[in-house]
């Protein structure tokens, strides 16, 4: 089951760096914030991992995704065995919620995604 931390950074309550992992065949897509957010830093951490991954954003609630009907409209990918950092300038915008999703498959349709069975280690920073 993934997992999902949230912290307000010193001094600054309109940003949050969070840490998200999924993995081990877990299948959900998580709320990552509610209302419109920047995102602007992502690293992916497939370290750990025998196949590429795709790290999928939504701007929608989590509860309102439906993988394979919804495509999302941001996809950074990472290869088997590495750490990518992405710095992203000017931000991706969302203007609804963050939601995201780990596959192994590319591209948006996903009717039948593949998950890792390894744990993918996420960690963004988000800006009101």
């Amino acid at each position: 089951m993934g997992t999902n931390k949230a912290y307000d950074l010193a001094g600054d309550i309109s940003s949050k760096r969070i840490e998200f992992t999924q993995g081990n065949g877990d299948s959900g897509v998580y709320a990552l914030s509610t209302g419109a957010r920047k995102l602007d830093q992502l690293i992916i951490d497939n370290t750990a991992g025998t196949s590429d991954v795709y790290l999928k954003f939504y701007d929608l609630a989590s509860g309102s995704v439906t993988i394979g009907g919804d495509h999302p409209p941001f996809i950074f990918p990472c290869p088997a065995g590495e750490s990518v950092e992405y710095s992203i300038q000017p931000y991706v915008t969302f203007a609804t919620a963050v939601s995201a999703h780990i596959s192994r498959e590319p591209g948006t349709g996903d009717t039948s995604p593949l998950y890792p069975t390894w744990d993918v280690k996420t960690y963004l920073l988000l800006h009101t």
